[in-house]
């Protein structure tokens, strides 16, 4: 079993250490205390102990670290294998919300932040405590693999995140991207900082349908966010960072006319990459990636996948398989088959949310819920995908018995009721 965060960390502006975003941001590993107190070593104090301990500890075991939570995650690997030692020499990824303030106002994330905000929790992430942290795996020669730079809040509305991506590119290395609205002040350290690729969201091509998802936001200040980085890249002779725009199709902007002005466009304005992304949220466009019009020359797409859309049929035939492999004596196949199902039932409940915090609720406990879309469940169809769900929780008790893990049946049991 493996899951991302044997090496990886997802920091956010207030000091905070969820496990990564979707379910996981229920649990909190571990907070890095006062600002004022820099007394510790991040790896030895926080990396290497606690929580992400006991995940590397689990993954050797194949259990589950935290059970409940981790089944609906969408990064967790069961028939992945956890390779031991790894995290004491590479950072695989490092996700860091330099703010949780921002200009927009998007449904997805506005509850989110109105959360945090009304926390009363520091909103941006201070130099001097990501400095701490980023130099305590430099002093262990610890390299980064992959830096994502992001969260409930627009990136640029901190001043030092320019600052924060050159440390992180001078000290660990690494592939940086930072995601944007493109609405925020223009910097021509962008160019200069280290970032390898920077994500601008853009969802339409005109005012009024931008402002449908993008609430509070202005496109033109994309378009010119865009044209400051390509003149930069053009000026300095460099070919970072890599401009990637990216368009979240709904049902209201994926039309072949739509589709093919935003690639004209995006070739118009320096554009390197299209990435096309198939929301799960409601308004999700069901159109066929086959029949997309394709005139850009690098595209990226995030289509639904199949593993989110699976129906009650496919669900009773895998439950009487597992039964089947519970009488085969074969458990550890059956608890492995158990979690993925549980996986793809949660997948298939958040097809159509509208707000992020839906999804954090349904992580602590799912109810019916009405969604904006053709893949709506009636409620009888929501009780029965209900009642897999307990049925398989309840058979995770079991099978942590069946396989002497006294502890996990315990914490399974915890869970349940």
């Amino acid at each position: 079993m493996k899951c991302i965060m044997n090496r990886g960390l997802y920091l956010r502006a207030d000091g905070r250490m969820p496990c990564y975003c979707s379910s996981g941001e229920v649990i909190t590993l571990n907070k890095l205390p006062d600002q004022k107190d820099l007394s510790y070593d991040f790896f030895q104090d926080y990396y290497c102990k606690g929580s992400f301990s006991r995940i590397r500890k689990s993954m050797l075991e194949d259990l589950i670290p935290f059970p409940g939570i981790c089944e609906q995650c969408s990064y967790l690997d069961v028939e992945g294998e956890y390779q031991k030692g790894l995290d004491e020499k590479e950072l695989e990824w490092f996700h860091w919300e330099p703010s949780s303030l921002c200009m927009l106002d998007c449904e997805w994330c506005r509850k989110e932040r109105d959360r945090y905000s009304n926390s009363g929790q520091r909103r941006l992430l201070p130099m001097d405590l990501f400095e701490r942290v980023v130099d305590s795996f430099a002093q262990r020669n610890v390299r980064l693999k992959m830096g994502n730079v992001c969260g409930v809040g627009e990136p640029t509305t901190n001043s030092k995140v320019w600052d924060q991506i050159f440390l992180v590119h001078q000290r660990l290395g690494g592939d940086i991207l930072l995601s944007t609205n493109g609405n925020g002040p223009y910097s021509d350290r962008i160019v200069t900082s280290g970032l390898t690729k920077i994500k601008i969201a853009i969802d339409a091509l005109d005012q009024d349908i931008y402002q449908r998802y993008r609430k509070n936001g202005k496109l033109s200040n994309v378009f010119k966010f865009t044209e400051n980085i390509a003149k930069a890249k053009k000026l300095q002779g460099s070919e970072y960072p890599i401009i990637i725009w990216q368009y979240i199709l709904f049902n209201y902007n994926d039309s072949d006319e739509d589709l093919i002005r935003l690639q004209k466009m995006a070739l118009s304005y320096g554009v390197n990459r299209l990435r096309i992304v198939y929301t799960r949220c409601n308004k999700y466009s069901e159109r066929d990636l086959n029949e997309f019009p394709k005139i850009f020359p690098d595209i990226d797409f995030y289509p639904i996948s199949q593993y989110s859309q699976i129906g009650l049929t496919e669900v009773r035939s895998i439950m009487k398989n597992i039964h089947h492999l519970i009488e085969l004596k074969k458990f550890k196949q059956a608890m492995l088959d158990t979690i993925q199902l549980i996986n793809r039932i949660y997948h298939r409940f958040a097809l159509g949310l509208k707000y992020y915090t839906q999804l954090l609720d349904f992580a602590k406990g799912f109810k019916y819920l009405k969604y904006d879309s053709q893949l709506s469940l009636h409620q009888e169809e929501f009780l029965e995908y209900q009642q897999h769900v307990k049925e398989s929780f309840i058979l995770l008790h079991k099978l942590s018995n069946y396989m002497g893990y006294s502890e996990q049946a315990k914490r399974y049991m915890r869970f349940i009721q």
